[in-house]
């Protein structure tokens, strides 16, 4: 089973696998275990089954232990790089590359892309959920690149913004 859009991870459906996997593992099933460790995709997914003890073996053995996750992460950056081109303007797609690009650091990568959030963030954050997340992550880009100030001027803007008509912005404030 796959849960996600076309050419994006699968990481919403290897959460569903790793639960399935845990209660395989609990009913002493561990051919059942191994049949939903290998169905993950993701670099989510995967990093806690090469990292943790209790899920040794379930993954078939490889020279490289790590290659699995390297083949994930070097995927995942294909499909959003590849979704982002195919339509710059659709946020959703925008902002899983963005949430990519900073697990892997690059976080000057993620100022070019939220270059209009960096503009005007209040407008982005109004606009939308995803224009809020966007302009949250490129705050949390400037303040990996040493430019606290920065961020933190950008964070206290989406603070100002009048929560009860946009519900989703009470996150901001959380942040």
């Amino acid at each position: 089973f796959r849960i996600g859009w076309p050419g994006g991870s699968d990481s919403a459906g290897d959460q569903l696998r790793l639960v399935l996997l845990n209660d395989a593992l609990e009913r002493g099933d561990r051919e059942a275990a191994a049949g939903f460790a290998v169905g993950m995709t993701s670099p989510a997914g995967l990093a806690p089954l090469l990292i943790l003890k209790r899920y040794d073996g379930l993954l078939p053995e490889t020279a490289d232990r790590l290659a699995p996750l390297r083949a994930a992460i070097e995927a995942q950056d294909r499909a959003t790089s590849e979704a982002v081109a195919r339509d710059e303007s659709n946020l959703e797609r925008r902002l899983e590359r963005v949430q990519h690009l900073r697990s892997l650091g690059r976080n000057a990568d993620v100022l070019v892309l939220t270059e209009p959030e960096l503009r005007d963030p209040n407008a982005a954050a109004l606009a939308s959920e995803e224009g809020m997340w966007l302009a949250n992550e490129a705050a949390y880009a400037l303040l990996d690149l040493g430019r606290p100030a920065e961020a933190a001027e950008l964070l206290r803007g989406l603070t100002r913004l009048p929560v009860a008509d946009n519900g989703y912005l009470i996150s901001s404030i959380i942040n």
